[in-house]
């Protein structure tokens, strides 16, 4: 079969990459695909995860593990301890509802927070809820940390490894089966017969590694397909497990008839998940945090530093004011949806552009607000700050500020809200993640529950921005006490 473009996703070599014990993980596992001289994708992803030294969930940590707060998964439970307490008083009603303890096992236990949550949340209830506790993890290292933070559980690599269950089992499984080696394929053109082609991963010669393609490793790929009516289009590329099925099979072999199996996971139909409109390039990303939220928050910070320093200073100069005032009220008429595409270019289609288009749309009310906040300042109050010999800054600091704060945190409640439209706009123009390309694909779909579920976030993150710049203006204006007779 002729081979496809060998070049667009190579992995720089280590010579010209940062020194550093980080690169020891990196190192290892090229070394490992030079040995091998060609693996396919599915193959480097599970060294990649779960090589015993330098894989992302196996290799030894010191610190936090590769989940929570730190890490890159919003939902996991050293986010926060709800779920754990929430999924203990789901499985006690079980256990009250069977009149009968349970075995409760968790796949991909991790370091056992989320275990151990559910355990604190029993308490001295625990013998009469759980019959047996069971961790299964692959690493090493977060198996001997489940066993010191969860006294009394069973620790294992495999579920298979694990004695038989003895009554109702729970079985638990939170992002797992997301976290499984996939099979990455593509349909070639016209020339190669539009056949279908799998991706590999090989050394470059340059001490790196490069994409090829070649003949599907697996008829399984092929079996997929055809047992989910999916035909791709040429040039799409799509990621597929064929595994996970056989596997959660041997979870549920493992566990009898007398089980429930709560597993959460992402995922789409496959008319969804492999629609070419909405993911011609397939679906894999490696996420290192959650993009708008950070967006949000860059672009409310700059458009707040701009907003009110450039208030400031035509608030102050009367000339300044003339000079600029028609700039800003014409870059105003122009829609910030107009100028987003222009950014999207000059800038390209990262975080960057997204933050500034986020930035200019809160920019000007809070310049507004800045330059309401400084002129409200009572003349009388400059007289006697000047009678006292107040140099600049104490002026600022000590009666323009706290006279102007009214204004200034009027105007950033309202750009709290405007942020998020900003970045969501962004999305709109230019991005294949996040909330705004959500919206988009609900619509190209015709999925109405995805295109509520984004606007949902969006109105929660909005809120909570609101409220934070609410309960900033309440502790920073408490001196002015209750207004009134």
């Amino acid at each position: 079969m002729t081979r496809g473009p060998r070049e667009h996703a190579r992995v720089p070599p280590a010579s010209r990459r940062s020194r550093g014990a980080s690169l020891a993980p990196v190192n290892v596992i090229i070394a490992e695909v030079v040995r091998r001289r060609r693996v396919s994708f599915a193959e480097f992803m599970e060294l990649a995860l779960y090589h015993p030294k330098a894989g992302y969930y196996t290799q030894r940590r010191t610190g936090e593990g590769p989940a929570g707060r730190s890490g890159d998964f919003l939902t996991a439970p050293t986010a926060s301890p709800i779920f754990g307490r929430t999924l203990a008083e789901l499985v006690r009603q079980l256990a009250a509802t069977l009149g009968e303890p349970v075995s409760f096992v968790e796949l991909g236990a991790g370091e056992g927070v989320l275990l151990a949550g559910v355990l604190e949340q029993l308490g001295e209830r625990r013998g009469d809820v759980l019959r047996r506790a069971l961790a299964v993890e692959t690493g090493e290292w977060a198996r001997k940390r489940i066993g010191k933070r969860c006294k009394g559980v069973e620790v294992t690599s495999r579920l298979s490894e694990a004695s038989w269950p003895a009554g109702p089992v729970v079985l638990f499984a939170s992002e797992l089966y997301d976290a499984l080696p996939v099979h990455r394929v593509t349909v070639l053109g016209q020339q190669q017969g539009y056949a279908l082609a799998e991706y590999f991963v090989e050394p470059d010669g340059k001490g790196g590694l490069r994409w090829a393609l070649g003949e599907p490793s697996t008829s399984d790929v092929l079996r997929y397909l055809r047992e989910h009516g999916l035909t791709l289009e040429e040039g799409q590329v799509a990621e597929i497990r064929p595994q996970v099925r056989a596997i959660h099979a041997e979870h549920l072999a493992w566990c009898g008839s007398d089980a429930v199996a709560f597993v959460v996971d992402y995922g789409h139909i496959s008319r969804k998940l492999y629609d070419p409109r909405a993911r011609r390039h397939g679906s894999l990303v490696g996420y290192r945090a959650h993009a708008l939220v950070e967006e949000v928050l860059a672009g409310l910070g700059i458009g707040l530093v701009a907003g009110t320093s450039l208030g400031y200073l035509l608030a102050k100069s009367d000339r300044a004011e003339r000079l600029l005032s028609p700039y800003i009220v014409a870059s105003q008429a122009i829609p910030v949806v107009a100028v987003a595409p222009l950014l999207i270019i000059w800038l390209g289609p990262g975080h960057l552009s997204k933050i500034l288009i986020s930035a200019l749309i809160v920019f000007f009310p809070i310049l507004i607000s800045t330059i309401a906040g400084i002129r409200s300042v009572p003349h009388d109050l400059r007289d006697l700050m000047r009678s006292l010999r107040a140099t600049r800054w104490q002026t600022l600091r000590l009666l323009e500020v706290p006279a102007a704060a009214p204004f200034l945190l009027g105007g950033l409640k309202i750009g709290s809200t405007l942020a998020v439209i900003g970045a969501v706009v962004g999305e709109f123009v230019g991005a294949d993640e996040g909330l705004g390309f959500l919206v988009n694909l609900g619509r190209g779909l015709y999925d109405t529950a995805l295109v509520f579920a984004a606007l949902l976030v969006l109105v929660a993150i909005a809120l909570s921005l609101y409220s934070l710049a609410a309960l900033l203006e309440r502790r920073a204006l408490s001196w002015r006490g209750k207004e009134g007779p």
